[in-house]
C-alpha cells in the first residue's frame, strides 16, 4: 500500500502539475493573444506614421519648391525694377539735359532780343536828340538863351521828348 499511496500521491502531484501546466498554457495563449494584438496595433500605428511622414515630406518638398520659386520670382522682379530704375534715371538725365539746353537757348534768344531792343532804343534816342537839336537849332546864332549847353535847362518841348525816349527825365544833349 505504500506503493499505492505513493502512486496516488504521485498521481495527485501529476494532476496538480497538469493543472498548473494547463493554467500556464492558458496564460501563454492569453499572453500570445495580447502580444498579437499589441503587435497589430504597433504595425497599424507604424503604417499610419509612415503615411503621415510621407505626406509631411511631400508637403515639405512642395513648400521648398514654392519657396525656391518665390525667391527666384522676387530676384527676377528686383532685377526688373532695378533695370526700370536705371532706364528712368537715364531718361530723367536726358530730359534734364534737354531742358537745360532749351532754357539756355531761350535765354540766349531773350538776351539777343534785349540787346536788339536796347540798341534800337539807343538809336531812337540818338534820332530824337538829333531831331530836337535840329528843331531847336542848337547853333549859337539861333539859340541865344534858349536850349541848353552842357548841363543847362532843357526847354519844355525837348524835356518832353527826352522823357519819352528814356523814361528818366532829363538827358544831357550836346549841341
Amino acid at each position: 500500500m505504500k506503493n499505492h499511496e505513493l502512486l496516488d500521491s504521485i498521481k495527485e502531484a501529476m494532476d496538480d502539475k497538469q493543472s498548473e501546466v494547463e493554467a500556464l498554457e492558458h496564460r501563454v495563449r492569453a499572453a500570445e493573444e495580447e502580444f498579437e494584438r499589441t503587435r497589430e496595433n504597433c504595425q497599424t500605428q507604424k503604417v499610419a506614421s509612415n503615411a503621415q511622414i510621407e505626406r509631411m515630406e511631400k508637403e515639405l518638398a512642395r513648400m521648398r519648391s514654392g519657396l525656391g520659386e518665390s525667391v527666384q520670382v522676387m530676384e527676377q522682379r528686383e532685377m526688373g525694377v532695378n533695370i526700370e530704375y536705371e532706364q528712368l534715371t537715364v531718361r530723367a538725365n536726358a530730359l534734364r539735359e534737354e531742358l537745360h539746353t532749351e532754357i539756355e537757348r531761350m535765354l540766349n534768344d531773350i538776351i539777343k532780343f534785349k540787346v536788339h531792343v536796347q540798341k534800337s532804343l539807343e538809336d531812337y534816342e540818338g534820332f530824337v536828340v538829333e531831331e530836337v537839336e535840329e528843331e531847336l537849332g542848337c547853333d549859337a546864332d539861333d539859340n541865344e538863351g534858349e536850349g541848353y549847353v552842357d548841363g543847362g535847362e532843357v526847354t519844355g518841348q525837348m524835356m518832353m521828348m527826352t522823357m519819352m525816349v528814356d523814361g528818366e527825365g532829363k538827358k544831357d544833349v550836346a549841341c
